[in-house]
Formats: C-alpha cells, sequence, structure tokens
C-alpha cells in the first residue's frame, strides 16, 4: 500500500480477497480465548456493566453513521455517496492510525505490524476476539463480535456498514504505509467471523512471486 498523499479511497487494496475458513476447523488448535462468540448473527450478553457501556455508545455511533451514510446516499446517488463515505473514512482512518505511530514511536518501539497494539485503538473491552492456530503453525486472531456490525446487520445495512470497515485499511495506511490491510473474513459478507491480515507490500510482492 502507498500512500498517495490523496483523502481518496487507495485502489491498491483488494476489499473482496476471500480465504475465510468455515465449515470443519477440528485441525484448528484454540490458542487465546477473550471470551469469542461463535453465533455473530445476535448479540451476547454483556459480562459486565463496562462492556454494556461500550456497547452502548458503540449502538449510537453506528446509528450515526448509518444514517449519515443513508442521507449522503439519498442526496448524491449511489455511486458518488458511497465514494464520499469512503473518503471521509480513509481519512478518519488515517489519523487513527498515524496516533497510533506517534505512540509507538514516542516509546522507542519500531513501527512494525506487531507493535500496533501496543498503543490501544479500541476500548479493551467490546470487541470480543479469540485467537486459533493453524496446522501450519501460523496463529489467526478472530473478532468474533464486533458491536459495530450487530447494529449494521440488525437494520439491514450491511452494504453501507461495509464501507466503514475500510477504516481499518486507513488506519494501517497512516500508521505505516508500507503496510497492506485486506479482510479475508468479514461477518457483513455473510463470515462468522471477522480476520484483518496486515502485512508488509514487499511481503505480499514476494508471495506472489513464489
Amino acid at each position: 500500500m502507498t500512500n498517495t498523499g490523496k483523502s481518496s479511497t487507495n485502489s491498491d487494496v483488494d476489499l473482496t480477497a476471500k480465504q475465510c475458513t468455515e465449515g470443519n476447523t477440528n485441525n484448528l488448535k484454540p490458542v487465546d480465548n477473550h471470551i469469542p462468540v461463535t453465533d455473530t448473527k445476535t448479540t451476547p450478553e454483556p459480562t459486565d456493566d463496562w462492556e454494556k457501556d461500550v456497547w452502548l455508545m458503540a449502538s449510537r455511533m453506528a446509528i450515526l453513521y448509518m444514517e449519515m451514510a443513508k442521507a449522503i446516499v439519498s442526496r448524491l446517488g449511489e455511486d458518488e455517496g458511497k465514494e464520499l463515505i469512503k473518503s471521509a473514512v480513509w481519512k478518519y482512518g488515517n489519523i487513527c492510525g498515524e496516533k497510533v505511530r506517534n505512540g509507538v514511536i514516542e516509546k522507542g518501539l519500531p513501527v512494525i505490524p506487531e507493535n500496533y497494539n501496543e498503543i490501544p485503538d479500541l476500548p479493551l473491552k467490546g470487541w470480543r476476539s479469540e485467537t486459533v492456530e493453524e496446522p501450519s503453525g501460523k496463529k489467526e486472531t478472530r473478532i468474533t463480535f464486533c458491536p459495530l456490525a450487530a447494529v449494521w446487520k440488525e437494520y439491514g445495512e450491511t452494504g453501507l456498514g461495509r464501507l466503514y470497515c475500510w477504516v481499518d485499511q486507513a488506519k494501517f495506511n497512516g500508521y505505516s504505509p508500507g503496510l497492506t490491510c485486506t479482510h479475508t473474513c468479514n461477518v457483513l459478507d455473510g463470515d462468522p467471523y471477522c480476520v484483518i491480515d496486515v502485512h508488509r507490500v514487499k511481503d505480499q510482492a514476494n508471495s506472489h512471486e513464489s
């Protein structure tokens, strides 16, 4: 992924790449469970008031985004409206990524994918995840519950909600333009969980050559 200095979306990122593991998962080894949720179509019960409050705020923000996105598309039309939404989400994500980058640098750490989580980007509670180890030994973190996606699914606005997920590509671009980010799984695409794959652009190029 390269930083063009523009506020528009980056065409180098493939949002449609699908490598989601569905069906038989007997060969997957649980590594680290963070209250996993196997049914992502419904909102589970919060574990405590802290998580409940995060979900409440996330729900309100998801509804706000949804209604603003619907108003934009209604006024500008499908194509132009969605491009404007993606552009705004891209700007927002870049700002978030830059804040993480600055925090990592202030801690004296290298700006690499592994250090992104050294700086808080989301609340400690609210998003549920689990880590599994594939037969190859590779560890995969799966977001099993997203409070934002739950709202958009509830209101039948998965299409507009999916545009918001562009924030992940934008965040990692703002963090380091040398990284590329792809949703290999996304609950708004009908997958059972979300998986975000982040790696350096040159690593991707090398894998294409092999």
